[in-house]
């Protein structure tokens, strides 16, 4: 819930001879529970099998999809070896917690050629959004404790979390 960028599917494409333009990406969000919990989907680029959004190329985007079968339209050129592209969304802050994101990459053109993916569905279920409240060696120490958890009356999660010394 109110993320960016989250990672939902990974095509892998070899370039043999020369620079390649990649022309569209077909996505299939069949499976989405709401298609308006999806504020925009992204198609990057990085040179391995790794995503960090800060290092890859944004190669497309496509804001507001309105239905659960989209093209977003590219006209970069993809560089001779292996490129591998990730297909990311951006969740709405207001979309429902247990709601289901599904997207699936279904075809790909390159040089005005469409050739078919061999993909499976990808698909995360929406939580709350969290917040990092102490993390490992934060003050000084490795070990924390969580006495008391409530639910709230939103549905939040309340935690009283105390430092413990180094044991």
């Amino acid at each position: 819930k109110g993320t960016t960028n989250e990672p939902f599917a990974r095509v892998l494409v070899y370039v043999a001879e020369s620079n390649a333009k990649l022309n569209s990406i077909d996505v299939v969000l069949d499976g989405t529970t709401k298609i308006s919990d999806i504020e925009s989907i992204k198609l990057y680029s990085t040179a391995d099998s790794t995503f960090n959004a800060e290092a890859a190329t944004l190669l497309g985007e496509l804001t507001t999809p309105q239905t659960d079968s989209i093209t977003i339209e590219i006209k970069k050129s993809l560089p001779i070896g292996e490129n591998t592209l990730w297909v990311t969304c951006d969740i709405s802050n207001e979309a429902s917690e247990g709601s289901t994101i599904s997207a699936m990459p279904t075809y790909i053109t390159i040089d005005k050629t469409c050739y078919e993916l061999e993909s499976t569905k990808c698909s995360r279920d929406v939580l709350l959004a969290f917040n990092i409240v102490y993390d490992l060696n934060q003050d000084g120490s490795k070990y924390y404790r969580i006495p008391a958890i409530v639910t709230a009356p939103d549905g939040s999660l309340v935690a009283l979390i105390d430092k413990r010394g180094d044991v």
